[in-house]
């Protein structure tokens, strides 16, 4: 790396600019972008190097999945039910929970917040637990939004 190349850290990753050409010589002028993992050796870079600064953020957009966050509060009751597979928490709040989309867990606890976000089927208790139910109607958009970000 160049004494005075640019660094830039987004989402985990670090982006350095690129003084190197093709031949392995050593320019005057950038050449491009290269990407690293955060906390590794200035010399261990993900494989290619992109020409401008936002391709190099849209190389690591790809590479880092976007979380789900998810209401804690009705993740908490799904999991005090003992429902199977459990979803594993990336981070966890008192009012948030952060979920990765490829979690194995995940289509149970949408199903399951599908199914508590109807207050009028259970009568009483929807009512009376609407905070519950609140909770499970917000849980299922967050999953649907993340899904549809996702497939576009």
């Amino acid at each position: 790396m160049n004494a005075s190349a640019k660094t830039w850290e987004y989402r985990g990753r670090v982006i350095e600019e690129d003084f190197y050409g093709s031949d392995g010589r050593l320019r005057k002028t950038r050449t491009g972008y290269l990407i690293r993992r955060l906390g590794t050796r200035a010399d261990h870079y993900e494989p290619g190097s992109f020409p401008t600064l936002a391709e190099a953020k849209k190389e690591i957009d790809k590479m880092t999945p976007t979380l789900i966050r998810v209401p804690a509060k009705f993740f908490n009751d799904h999991e005090e039910r003992g429902c199977e597979p459990y979803c594993t928490p990336v981070k966890q709040t008192s009012r948030f929970v952060w979920l990765r989309p490829d979690d194995e867990g995940l289509d149970e606890l949408l199903d399951d917040a599908r199914h508590y976000a109807e207050p009028d089927q259970f009568g009483d208790w929807g009512r009376e637990n609407s905070g519950i139910v609140r909770s499970a109607a917000a849980t299922v958009l967050a999953i649907q939004a993340a899904r549809k970000a996702v497939q576009a």
